[in-house]
């Protein structure tokens, strides 16, 4: 019978780590995406930045 409880409790516990493992990864996604906007971000203000300085050399 005690066999029986701890098996139960390990499949409550499996559920709640996948549970909170699909959490994580979902937080990890966004995490990766919000990174990639920012790099994005970052690359086009330096593009802006180059663009302005090669205008100044021009003239």
């Amino acid at each position: 019978m005690g066999r029986k409880r701890t098996s139960t409790k390990r499949d409550v516990k499996l559920s709640v780590d996948e549970s909170l493992l699909d959490k994580l990864i979902e937080l990890n996604v966004n995490k990766s995406v919000l990174f990639t906007e920012a790099a994005m971000r970052k690359l086009e203000d330096l593009e802006k930045e180059k663009g302005k300085n090669e205008k100044k050399g021009l003239d």
